[in-house]
């Protein structure tokens, strides 16, 4: 490593090293010695651990091993004031959730429950570890009007006329909000594809779901498989934007469950979603090497090609994998490239155009 690198990139350095679960090389980042040749900036610390979302599964990680004693008073206790923000979001939006399932319960609607939601329940020792921006549910394309006039009814903000014809044209969810004084986000899909991008069989998604008690028949959870390749298109899409809650949630599932990776790149291939399956695989690798074995690496075959123009803006920040200069255009570029099939990718930007993304909506 370079005094560059080990000087800029610090407090990445120690937050990844908790994530990691190394106690020893984040000690020694705190110490006041020859390997730390610039002090820790703790406003920076704070802001890296406010947007990686992990704060309450590091005070997790160090209270389950004993690990208080190595850090200062002022650090810890800003990991248990993260889990202690987290118990009480989390709480609230689980609240409004269990309300939205019971309502769904009695009209026989079913529901997955994607992300955050899924995993706060079946991955996580305890809800607060995971926490919740927003909750992400799975319906059926013929249950979304009675879904989204339920939604109404228990005074959601639920997107009508124009707007609502636009993005059942244009996309494959529908964004609804609690009007309440602290308002959540709770996100509607009717398909996990994306239109020359994606083609995921949704017949065998809602085949294979699980049920999990103590909830009803009619809420259900993707199989483990089908988890992971979901999991890491959103963590593709969102490369250059990531919270390293994300990178968790993989970790976790792959530590809690026996994932037949043979089956995740055989569905990736089928479902088109292959290399940004790939990429995010490659991503987790960089911060956490030895979770997964190596020879599922050596299944990986990226063409030369997409694999230059994306190792071009491979970053040396240690908790990121892409760098794009904060140019949206490059952004758009490595995902694009990342499709599939190359027919798509021209496809796939036509599609973008012609959708107009920037349109707005006055009110019907």
């Amino acid at each position: 490593m370079s005094l560059s690198q080990e000087t800029e990139y610090c407090e990445e350095r120690l937050l990844l090293d908790l994530l990691r679960a190394d106690w020893a090389h984040a000690e020694s980042l705190l110490k006041d010695d020859q390997l730390r040749r610039v002090p820790l900036d703790q406003e920076r610390f704070q802001k890296l651990l406010k947007n990686s979302g992990t704060g309450a599964y590091i005070d997790w990680l160090i209270e389950s091993q004993g690990c208080q004693p190595l850090f200062p008073p002022d650090m810890t206790n800003l990991f248990k004031t993260s889990r202690k923000k987290a118990k009480v979001d989390n709480a609230y939006i689980l609240g409004i959730l269990d309300k939205i399932i019971e309502k769904a319960s009695g009209r026989k609607i079913d529901i997955i429950l994607l992300k955050g939601a899924d995993l706060v329940h079946r991955i996580y020792k305890s809800q607060e570890l995971r926490h919740l921006d927003d909750i992400d549910l799975l319906i059926h394309p013929a249950d979304l009007d009675e879904f989204l006039e339920m939604l109404k009814a228990l005074d959601l903000k639920v997107p009508s006329g124009q707007e609502l014809r636009y993005f059942k044209k244009a996309s494959y969810t529908v964004e609804c909000w609690t009007k309440s004084l602290f308002p959540c986000l709770f996100e509607v899909h009717w398909d996990l594809s994306q239109k020359f991008r994606y083609r995921v069989d949704m017949d065998e998604i809602w085949k294979n779901a699980e049920t999990l008690s103590p909830f009803p028949p009619n809420v259900k959870f993707l199989k483990p498989e089908h988890l992971l390749i979901h999991l890491c298109l959103h963590l593709f899409h969102h490369t250059f934007h990531v919270q390293l809650k994300w990178h968790v949630d993989l970790k976790e599932i792959l530590k809690k469950n026996p994932v037949d990776m043979d089956y995740v790149f055989q569905k990736s291939t089928e479902w088109s979603c292959f290399y940004s399956v790939c990429f995010a695989l490659l991503y987790l690798k960089k911060l956490f090497p030895d979770l997964l074995h190596p020879s599922i690496f050596s299944r990986v075959r990226i063409p030369l090609f997409r694999g230059f123009i994306i190792s071009r803006y491979y970053s040396e920040n240690p908790l990121k994998f892409l760098e794009s200069g904060g140019s949206k255009l490059v952004e758009r570029m490595v995902r694009t490239i990342a499709i599939d099939r190359p027919e798509y990718i021209f496809l796939f930007t036509l599609n973008r155009l012609f959708r107009n993304p920037w349109v707005t909506f006055e009110e019907d």
